[in-house]
């Protein structure tokens, strides 16, 4: 299926997890997320079919990053990662 990828307006093949196979493959791509971000957990809900992910360094309570499809999530995390260092350094 071909869909917009809102992040930079660019049409790219986009794969999304319909089944539990497909929850496996979702899960190892969290943990190759979270490889190439470490500042970030990362994990894959197979109930909502969200990749949402959690700061491991100093953030407002309740700072996630969730999105539908993986490819949004670097520009997502590093978009809370500025705000977080902006509000640190403005108090």
């Amino acid at each position: 299926m071909s869909q917009a990828n809102p992040e930079t307006n660019d049409c790219a093949q986009m794969t999304w997890p319909t089944g539990p196979a497909d929850d496996h493959e979702a899960r190892e791509l969290a943990q190759r997320i979270e490889h190439e971000h470490p500042r970030w957990i990362v994990v894959f809900g197979p109930f909502t079919k969200q990749f949402i992910c959690f700061p491991r360094f100093a953030a407002a309570p309740g700072t996630v990053v969730v999105a539908l499809y993986p490819g949004a999530l670097p520009a997502r995390m590093k978009y809370a990662e500025r705000m977080c260092h902006l509000r640190k350094h403005e108090a």
